[in-house]
This record gives C-alpha cells, structure tokens and sequence, in this order.
C-alpha cells in the first residue's frame, strides 16, 4: 500500500480495465489473476498506457472471501504523446458538426 502513496494524485485522469480473471480455490484460499490495462493522464508524461497482471491471494474469512494480498506486475509502461490525439469525447468537448 506504501508504495501506491500519492501515485493516483499524479494521474489526473484514468480508465482502468480488469478482464480475463481465472481464481483457482483450494479450501478457504484461493490465487487469482487478472489482466489489466488502464489508459491515463499522468500529470507529468501525459496520456499513458499501462499493461500488466494483478496477481492476488483471497481467504474466506467468517463466510466472506477478501483479497488477503494484491500485486501487480507491470508488462509495460507506455507514454503516448507521440501518436495520441483526442478529437472529442466528455473529457475534450462536442464531437465535431457535421457538414451539411
């Protein structure tokens, strides 16, 4: 947890995507993983795509399964500056008129 500290402060904008999960379970444990891409504003790179894994460790505990540990591996980290651009959307303004 230390070591996200002000990270979320630094990305003023972000979509964070969590697919393809598999949870394996083994009693009142169980390991996961799931796929992660998240797209986002960094505040000092700018528009940033991130790739990884979270790979997580859940216990049941009084009936309720929790996650008893999360870690993420980050497959890259990606700065699209170069080739991103926005044209409209609610974080931009109105799409374009049309021509008439």
């Amino acid at each position: 947890r230390e070591a996200m500290d002000g990270f979320w402060d630094a990305q003023a904008y972000m979509h964070h995507y969590i697919v393809n999960h598999t949870i394996d379970v083994d009693g009142d444990r169980a390991t996961g993983r799931a796929k992660m891409l998240c797209i986002v504003t960094d505040n000092e790179e700018g528009q940033v795509m991130i790739d990884g894994h979270y790979h997580d460790r859940f216990e049941r505990r009084d009936g309720h399964w929790a996650f008893a540990e999360r870690k993420l591996t980050i497959n890259f980290w990606s700065p699209m500056a170069a080739w991103w651009k926005p044209t409209w959307g609610t974080e931009i303004g109105p799409p374009p008129v049309p021509p008439s």
